[in-house]
């Protein structure tokens, strides 16, 4: 595990925690998001199916969303991994 990646879903998991303790679902989700960039997608859906535990069934207008921090997770985790092919390197680049 990289540092890069273990600093971002440290501050993932801290940033959605916060979010639960100050109830303020909106940090939560900026938790998900860090979290999802750090590119360790089994541990992003965790956090996002806990969430979902933990703050049950939207109401209101997202009611059809029986899973809002689990679809967001999984989505954050596909664009990671399919923009990391075109985005990232592990070759240096020199001019």
């Amino acid at each position: 595990m990289r540092p890069r990646a273990l600093t971002l879903l440290l501050l993932g998991y801290l940033l959605a925690a916060a979010g639960l303790f100050a109830p303020f679902w909106p940090l939560a989700l900026f938790g998900v998001l860090i979290a999802g960039v750090s590119g360790l997608w089994p541990l992003v859906l965790l956090l996002g199916l806990l969430l979902d535990l933990i703050y049950g069934v939207p109401v209101g207008f997202w009611h059809f969303l029986y899973v809002p921090f689990t679809l967001l997770s999984a989505l954050v985790a596909a664009l990671q991994h399919y923009s990391a092919r075109y985005f990232i390197s592990d070759t240096p680049e020199y001019l």
